[in-house]
């Protein structure tokens, strides 16, 4: 029954989202179609973003040290020391799924639930496209190729920490005449227990971005907005999610690279540069600044009400 109340608040946390995007996409805008569409992606955009953030996974397959009783006081020497090794360990509770799941399923979820809550149809006639649409022709080639990047480069780092060995936490606790010390060394777990989640997740965002933009390139022209505004509506969504999904391709391969730069205890400190944290870092930026077109109003198509306009 543990399941159940994470379930039901994902459940409701989805239909409170799918109300308020249909509200956003339906509600009449006095600045005509064009905005409500523009405010509804807007919100697709930055609620896709709030939600991909991998801070709680940074710390994914790393042990922490075990906790020695304080024991002994000044004057009987006491030497006493524990271990928790990678075999002797449920490495499910060091890997935080939670952490890494969440943000690929609620990006892909909240870009998908965007598409979903477009106005219908007005016009008792459908629009028939005069061009069969794919998903090339509303892709920035530039992004795609940066995006198609950031991907490969993650799956390199989830696939050289495969083969990574773990490490044994360590605690040593020494009493003497004069003082208490202690010594405490984080572990590690295997590299291929965290690169098959890490590398499940990639996959998992990968085909369900490429889902989204099935969707955003099939999905019926909106009436109140004129070809041209629906095509660049399209671009405008590809755009959003595209930079989304690399950032979060991004943070997979940077909570492979936090892994990789814990040490073996006792022969170095951790890393204090990490060159994936870097690539994440770099990644995050272009990501935030390469923004989409503009939605230009334009005069809406004949027999339409814009004030009743779409998002």
């Amino acid at each position: 029954m543990g399941f159940v109340w994470p379930v039901l608040w994902i459940s409701l946390g989805a239909l409170v989202l799918y109300l308020w995007l249909r509200f956003v996409a339906w509600s009449p805008s006095a600045k005509g179609a064009a905005a409500a569409a523009a405010s509804h992606s807007l919100w697709v955009g930055m609620l896709a973003w709030l939600l991909s953030g991998l801070q709680g996974a940074a710390q994914a397959g790393r042990i922490p040290p075990p906790v020695l009783p304080s024991k002994g006081y000044p004057g009987n020497e006491v030497d006493a020391s524990a271990a928790l090794a990678p075999e002797s360990v449920a490495p499910v509770q060091f890997l935080h799924l939670e952490a890494i799941f969440f943000p690929v399923m609620a990006v892909l979820a909240v870009h998908a639930i965007g598409q979903l809550t477009w106005p219908a149809p007005t016009s008792p006639r459908r629009q028939a496209a005069l061009e069969p649409r794919h998903i090339k022709d509303f892709v920035e080639p530039a992004l795609a190729i940066v995006v198609a990047a950031v991907f490969v480069l993650s799956a390199a780092f989830i696939v050289w920490i495969a083969f990574l060995p773990g490490y044994t936490a360590t605690t040593t606790r020494t009493v003497t005449a004069v003082a208490e010390s202690r010594s405490s060394f984080d572990g590690r777990v295997t590299g291929w227990q965290l690169a098959l989640p890490l590398g499940i997740a990639l996959l998992v965002l990968a085909a369900g971005t490429l889902l989204v933009m099935w969707l955003v390139a099939r999905r019926r022209e909106l009436d109140s907005l004129a070809p041209a505004q629906n095509r660049a509506l399209r671009r405008i969504c590809m755009n959003r999610l595209l930079r989304v999904s690399a950032t979060v391709a991004s943070g997979l391969g940077a909570v492979a690279g936090y892994y990789a730069g814990i040490r073996e205890p006792g022969t170095a400190l951790d890393a204090v540069v990490y060159p994936a944290g870097i690539v994440n870092m770099a990644v995050l930026i272009a990501m935030l600044v390469w923004k989409p077109q503009q939605l230009v109003p334009t005069a809406p198509r004949r027999g339409t009400v814009v004030a009743a306009g779409p998002s």
